[in-house]
């Protein structure tokens, strides 16, 4: 099913996710102890300290899954979204995270990709998962825009 009508999609929704994965066994050890730590919101608060500075009050982060996170971004084209993207990346990378008495760095990949119009939010999330996982498997700690009328299932 759509997410909206084509008309709608084209005229007047622009929505663009970004898919964020942390990197390294590290990555993925210092997520877990924050995810089983306290409350959802603040399970990914260090990650969205950095996030805040270039998001919106409309866009929204939520965690996708162990060291996944989704931002979705309203009223947003691709060319922008990448923009932020590459603007967050090293922010998220220049923040200090506490871990096991050691303080750590942390790098993530990140994904982005925009609704279409015959989108369905499996569609959506599975581009914007894809480029994700492109930009781990290019290299880590970088960024990777899904082509919009990419298909992955």
């Amino acid at each position: 099913m759509p997410l909206s009508s084509p008309l709608y999609s084209q005229r007047w929704l622009i929505i663009t996710l970004i898919a964020l994965l942390g990197c390294g066994f590290m990555a993925t050890s210092l997520l877990s102890y924050y995810a089983s730590r306290t409350s959802i919101r603040d399970n990914i608060v260090n990650i969205e300290l950095p996030l805040e500075s270039c998001l919106r009050q409309s866009d929204i982060v939520c965690r996708w899954g162990g060291e996944e996170f989704i931002v979705q971004l309203k009223d947003t084209d691709s060319a922008t979204a990448l923009k932020i993207a590459e603007k967050t990346r090293p922010l998220i990378e220049q923040q200090s995270y506490a871990y096991e008495d050691k303080n750590m760095q942390l790098t993530v990949s990140i994904g982005v990709t925009t609704l279409q119009a015959d989108d369905t939010l499996h569609s959506l999330l599975s581009r914007a998962d894809h480029a994700m996982y492109c930009a781990k498997q290019t290299g880590r700690n970088r960024t990777c825009m899904e082509m919009p009328h990419s298909r992955y299932e």
